[in-house]
């Protein structure tokens, strides 16, 4: 059954802005049929099972890819789930027409070097090293894929960002046949600054931009939202080399904002708190650019709007899971929009929530994305 809730206006300020509240109100639901659908596995054929920090791309008119980081493949039996895989990343394809899915999910991986069907499809040269892809775009004849790069720690218990890495892939309409032209990387996470959050531009825009964090502290959770862009022309021809980033151009006076090509992680501009991934779109309807954030260790979601990709930006909460999900899910993450999937009046988010393997085999929405469908009132 599907869970509505009606939440009235609740608007707070985010950084350092003299903000006013959004002005618009939501009602949001969880899209049972799309849950389903990310939740209909093949059976006893050896597939995709679940996967988290899902993002999605137009590849074509009509044909839409999502891609997801950490995923379990193995089998299904009546409703439980049996991982017997892990994979860095992973895809799937499918049509929508008029923000309706026409096909079912087609699942894309590789075959690795010894046969066994785990393969990521992104995989760095050195093979201790991975891809967490976290957005993309397509633009030209190209699809420009930024992903973190990680590592082990020494101990094995946690992972541990190098860099950030835009890949060009050309002929990019299967998955599991890219042509990969290039590996870049972006920004060295020894400043503490990464560029991994959200990828997004408009039809009119001269720039596409990237989402990043500037972390003060070295935990993974205290980190604000920063923004830079790079142009049009060089986003088509694979070049990444030339990023401009959103800074206080007469540091350290913070008076005067503008672009520049020193990114220093002193300059940068912070947004708002961000805990994990999400997404940065564009919405005609509400006429502004949209992002989102699950508070740490919170099971809301809420949605930040602003007239410019630079802010100031409001936010508000758009939706609260349940009691009977939240005492399964120990860590929900990752809010990603998904526009092809909603209508005019409508933002279609997805979240992931992990727990440990017992939970993930038995709970059939457990690391698989959750869609939510809120419905806007202006």
């Amino acid at each position: 059954r599907m869970r509505k809730v009606n939440l009235v206006l609740l608007c707070f300020v985010v950084v350092s802005y003299p903000l006013m509240c959004s002005a618009f109100t939501t009602t949001s639901q969880i899209d049972k049929k799309l849950q389903n659908m990310f939740e209909n596995h093949p059976g006893s054929r050896f597939s995709w099972l679940g996967a988290d920090g899902t993002f999605s791309v137009k590849l074509a008119r009509d044909y839409y890819m999502f891609m997801w980081q950490d995923t379990w493949m193995g089998t299904t039996a009546g409703n439980i789930r049996h991982p017997s895989g892990f994979t860095r990343n992973t895809a799937g394809t499918l049509k929508v027409t008029n923000s309706e899915p026409t096909t079912n999910l087609n699942y894309h991986w590789k075959l690795p070097w010894d046969g066994y069907p785990n393969g990521a499809l992104l995989t760095p040269f050195f093979p201790q090293l991975w891809y967490w892809p976290a957005g993309g775009i397509v633009s030209n004849s190209n699809l420009s894929i930024i992903s973190s790069c990680l590592q082990l720690s020494p101990n094995r218990q946690y992972a541990i960002p190098v860099s950030s890495t835009w890949t060009c892939i050309s002929d990019f309409l299967d998955p599991s046949s890219w042509k990969i032209i290039s590996n870049t990387d972006v920004y060295n996470y020894g400043n503490n600054v990464s560029w991994n959050m959200a990828v997004g531009t408009t039809d009119a825009e001269a720039h596409i931009y990237l989402m990043g964090v500037v972390q003060p502290t070295p935990s993974l959770w205290d980190q604000y939202s920063v923004i830079s862009r790079y142009s049009q022309k060089d986003i088509a021809e694979c070049n990444y080399t030339v990023q401009e980033c959103f800074v206080y151009t007469k540091y350290p006076d913070k008076s005067v904002k503008g672009w520049s090509r020193d990114c220093n992680k002193e300059k940068l501009v912070k947004m708002f708190d961000q805990p994990s991934e999400t997404s940065l779109t564009y919405n005609q309807y509400l006429k502004k650019w949209v992002t989102w954030r699950i508070p740490y260790l919170s099971y809301e979601v809420w949605v930040l709007t602003a007239d410019q990709v630079t802010g100031p930006w409001t936010e508000q909460k758009v939706y609260q899971m349940p009691q009977d999900m939240t005492k399964w899910a120990s860590l929900c993450y990752a809010p990603k929009e998904h526009p092809f999937l909603a209508k005019e009046n409508e933002l279609l988010v997805t979240m992931n929530c992990n727990n440990n393997i017992t939970v993930i085999e038995n709970i059939d929405w457990m690391y698989v994305p959750i869609p939510i469908r809120v419905t806007v009132t202006l």
